[in-house]
């Protein structure tokens, strides 16, 4: 026998041991997405029965006083508990309520269906499409993690806590993306209408294809949102549109945990004191912060315009594009970032980080583990201005560091075939 040869026994063997800890992993994997599933229809369940289905609630109410002839902002009236709710304001725009208006022909319990059903087809939608031209392969226990995954995140949570309109959303964004990476512009620029005018911090996407000077997008752009916005003069109303603005100023929960944009912080640090604040520094909300917004937003477009044009280029200026959307979005909720999930993790697979990580990839591993921070977490340490910016602020630090990882990976070269990215 050689000398090697009992080394050779000794060698741990992965191949006789890659089934049972597979096994193993996919059992831990089922019971803990069990667990989490059990928790959001707990979550929701709360959300529908004691909180009076939260936003939906709002938006299904707005909608009903509209179809009655009260004003789609009319006062609407006390709900059930309120020490639970951050306030009771529609803060949709006119048109965007199109959305909700045929639920108002509805009993509420069935126009929550309709709304729930609708959300789950339109995610299920993007995630198909999304994965399919993306043309993923990962291992059973990949899929089963990304799935556990998404069922724990924050904007998993934030949904089930506001059923709020952010699948929807997602839909027309992923159809402008998945159709920009395909070079189909109107297409790109007619669903992007549909959802910049619903939202309009994604006006951020339209200013982006301005300086790539693509004409074709900007026009269907234009069309569609025109098209939008009449049909809410039409069926609201101008006077609807009056009636938004001067409700603006009302809105006082900015400051909420869930708030995950610059301005979050900045209103949790010095605005309305839902935690512990810092006195005597208002000049920071009306000055720096805008000061530092155009700085964000002059970086991201810069470097989004500089990607080139081919597929992977797409996925990592959208990605960048639309986490700084969020980011400086006044109420930069964490139910948005849906709307940026596969984006996002079309140019993670395309960088592969994993695999000869930098220095700068280990920011993506807070980036992606922030978003696992539970409601409670947010008030510990309180009353404390630290733990306001810290625990308090937990989810604009994942996102502020998964925008930045975005911004800085290595833009993979337009020349390399789509075989050889991604997760294979």
């Amino acid at each position: 026998m050689s000398p090697s040869a009992p080394r050779q026994s000794r060698a741990f063997d992965w191949a006789l041991w890659r089934a049972p800890v597979t096994g193993v992993a996919i059992v831990l994997l089922l019971g803990l997405g069990a667990a989490v599933l059990r928790g959001q229809w707990q979550l929701s369940k709360t959300t529908i029965e004691e909180t009076d289905a939260q936003d939906f609630g709002i938006f299904y109410a707005s909608v009903r006083n509209a179809v009655s002839g009260k004003g789609l902002y009319a006062p609407l009236p006390p709900r059930r508990l309120a020490r639970h709710y951050t306030g009771q304001l529609n803060l949709n725009l006119p048109h965007t309520n199109l959305f909700f208006l045929p639920l108002a022909f509805l009993s509420p319990r069935q126009g929550l269906a309709a709304w729930a059903i609708a959300s789950l087809l339109v995610f299920a939608w993007s995630s198909w499409a999304s994965l399919r031209a993306l043309r993923w392969r990962l291992p059973l226990v990949g899929w089963i993690a990304l799935v556990v995954y998404l069922l724990a995140w924050g904007p998993a949570a934030a949904f089930s806590l506001t059923l709020q309109l952010s699948f929807l959303l997602m839909g027309p964004v992923t159809a402008s993306w998945l159709a920009a990476r395909e070079g189909r512009s109107v297409a790109a620029g007619a669903w992007l209408g549909l959802a910049a005018s619903a939202k309009p911090f994604l006006l951020l996407v339209v200013v982006y294809l301005a300086l790539r000077r693509d004409a074709r997008a900007l026009r269907a752009f234009a069309v569609v949102s025109l098209l939008f916005v009449l049909a809410g003069l039409v069926v609201f109303g101008p006077q609807s549109y009056v009636d938004w603005l001067t409700q603006l100023p009302r809105v006082a929960w900015a400051s909420h945990y869930m708030n995950a944009s610059l301005g979050g912080l900045v209103e949790r640090l010095f605005g309305h004191p839902y935690y512990a604040t810092v006195s005597g520094a208002g000049w920071v909300r009306f000055t720096l912060l805008p000061m530092v917004s155009f700085a964000i937003a002059v970086i991201t477009l810069r470097a989004a315009v500089r990607l080139p044009r081919s597929a992977v280029g797409v996925d990592h200026a959208w990605a960048v594009v639309l986490l700084a959307s969020i980011l400086l979005s006044p109420l930069g909720w964490v139910y948005y970032l849906w709307i940026a999930l596969w984006p996002v993790a079309a140019t993670i697979g395309h960088q592969q980080p994993w695999r000869h990580p930098s220095a700068r990839d280990w920011w993506l591993v807070p980036g992606l583990c922030g978003w696992l921070w539970y409601r409670r977490m947010a008030a510990w340490g309180q009353p404390s201005p630290l733990a306001t910016a810290a625990f308090a602020s937990m989810y604009f630090w994942a996102l502020l560091l998964l925008w930045w990882w975005c911004l800085g990976s290595r833009a993979l070269d337009s020349r390399r075939s789509e075989v050889e990215t991604g997760f294979r």
